[in-house]
């Protein structure tokens, strides 16, 4: 599933970039957006890996927490300029994201495992990279659209290979793998390709908010996916939303409102 939403994500850049006429930016901007691109499958790969050895109560609201507030530092220590007021905001916006993603979990017993601190770090690491690497991929020249094809074709070209390689294993031991369930993959086609321009809409959306407002800004307000997740859930699932959930979303709201002062 990952290949295909990176795939589906390539073709979406493809598209938009013969519309947009954006011109080629220099190489080394393409180059961090590509690192960028491995840094994100990466964070997911180890977000996923956490998972498998911890709760998420602990593992959701420390990646979440790593991944906001990494970008925002490194874009105070950059030289953005916030208010008294913004900056508020700003620490509001990663208390809701820590709010919304562990809520819910009370009474989770879940085995924690040491092995889970080192995953979890890695999680947010390769989530703040990216912010970080697209913001440096577009201050060297590299616009939006560019810089989103070059960080899924990156990863796309790594996940080939390693199913190749597998693939190539597998026939030179002689095993063959039957897949099951045809008509049952071929029924979340339509899902993986929402699934794929979502991402892309979402990786557009910050670079687009990143060329209006600070970094920091930018990086914080697009990390609070858990939130609209959350809401997504309630009005469209009809899922109930915990107290703790409800007052994450009113700390998000409130942040970002005094993010617009």
């Amino acid at each position: 599933m990952l290949a295909a939403t990176q795939l589906i994500g390539v073709c979406v850049a493809m598209v938009a970039l013969s519309l947009s006429g954006e011109e080629p930016p220099p190489q080394h901007a393409l180059a961090l957006a590509a690192i960028a691109g491995l840094a994100g499958v990466m964070g997911l790969a180890a977000f996923y890996a956490a998972l498998a050895v911890g709760p998420m109560s602990l593992v959701a609201p420390a990646v979440a927490a790593i991944g906001s507030a990494l970008p925002a530092a490194v874009g105070l220590l950059g030289g953005d300029h916030l208010t008294p007021v913004q900056l508020t905001g700003l620490a509001a916006a990663v208390l809701a994201v820590v709010i919304v993603s562990g809520a819910g979990q009370e009474g989770v017993t879940s085995r924690f495992r040491p092995a889970a601190l080192g995953r979890i770090a890695a999680a947010g690491l390769g989530f703040a990279s990216f912010f970080v690497l697209m913001d440096a991929a577009a201050a060297q020249g590299a616009g939006p659209w560019w810089s989103i094809l070059a960080a899924r074709s990156a990863p796309l070209i790594v996940l080939a290979l390693i199913i190749g390689a597998r693939v190539s294993g597998r026939t030179i031991e002689g095993r063959t793998t039957r897949q099951p369930g045809g008509s049952r993959s071929r029924s979340v086609i339509p899902l993986i390709a929402i699934a794929g321009m979502a991402d892309v809409g979402g990786n557009a959306f910050f670079l687009l908010a990143n060329q209006q407002v600070p970094f920091s800004i930018a990086a914080v307000v697009s990390s609070l996916y858990p939130v609209t997740t959350a809401l997504l859930a309630w009005t469209i699932l009809g899922e109930r939303i915990g107290r703790w959930q409800a007052v994450g979303v009113a700390v998000a709201l409130a942040g970002v409102a005094l993010l617009s002062f």
